[in-house]
């Protein structure tokens, strides 16, 4: 499976953002043991909650990095 091709990548090469679809990458990896968690609504945090929240939130990213040669 060729990620890259897969893929949709910001067009500046400086600017680290792509958006990847799952479903392609899951079809193949589907004898391998996943765990993933759907966004839905429910994750969405209200106006009145997004008001309490500091520009300066800790963030923990879990994950593995995948890396492609552009």
């Amino acid at each position: 499976m060729n990620l890259k091709k897969l893929g949709l990548f910001h067009p500046d090469l400086k600017v680290d953002l792509a958006i990847m679809p799952l479903q392609p990458i899951l079809d193949q990896i589907k004898h391998l043991r996943q765990f993933f968690i759907s966004l839905d609504k429910n994750l969405v945090l209200s106006d009145e909650k997004l008001k309490e929240l500091s520009p300066f939130e800790n963030v923990l990213i879990v994950g593995y990095q995948l890396v492609f040669g552009m």
